[in-house]
């Protein structure tokens, strides 16, 4: 039976007492330290070491520590790797984005093309380029980008092909100038989201 390990002090103290009061004076002086002796070869300290947990030990850890630094790369490679394919996905629809309209602006600067019938005829092209890119912007951006597609196509709440703000037909030279700066703006407010992405 192992000692407990509370009484072990108690247990020598009392020994050593023991010894100091039954022997004579003098002799106990001379012989205390051989009795001290004797006490602790007969009842030797107990281990009070703690014992590690046999997957604590350095062995078990070195590799434990490689295998979650492993796991740990793995996700963060794999993490990335989804960041960058989204992040590719994104730039090339807002390339293809970009190159349909900026094909616009380049016919719009155009004096002897009428801004208004040639954005009908390209409306549902731009409809589904927009619908597109849209898919790939974040839930704010898409809000703006989307109104922002609004006023493109709504004009004062109308519909821009009833009525035409954009034509350069009739009217004053100032007023078909103006038609023609307000639908380039709109189209550069377009492209400008396409520029962010």
């Amino acid at each position: 039976m192992k000692p407990n390990p509370a009484f072990e002090g108690t247990r020598v103290s009392f020994a050593v007492l023991r010894l100091v009061f039954t022997a004579a004076p003098l002799n106990a002086v001379v012989r205390l330290p051989l009795a001290i002796k004797q006490i602790v070869n007969k009842y030797p300290p107990y281990n009070y070491k703690i014992s590690r947990p046999p997957f604590m030990e350095i062995a078990t850890i070195a590799p434990l520590i490689a295998i979650v630094a492993g796991l740990f790369g793995i996700l963060a490679k794999y993490r990335l790797d989804i960041w960058r394919d989204k992040r590719n996905e994104r730039i090339q629809a807002a390339a293809k984005f970009r190159s349909v309209f900026s094909d616009v602006l380049i016919q719009i600067h155009n004096e002897t093309i009428d801004p208004q019938s040639f954005l009908e005829e390209l409306f549902v092209e731009h409809g589904i380029a927009v619908k597109e890119f849209a898919g790939y912007l974040g839930d704010f951006k898409r809000k703006r980008f989307l109104k922002a597609w609004q006023e493109y196509q709504c004009h004062d709440g109308v519909d821009f092909r009833l009525s035409v703000p954009y034509t350069t037909i009739g009217g004053s030279i100032e007023q078909k100038r103006e038609n023609r700066e307000k639908a380039i703006a709109v189209i550069h407010k377009l492209i400008s989201y396409a520029d962010q992405a």
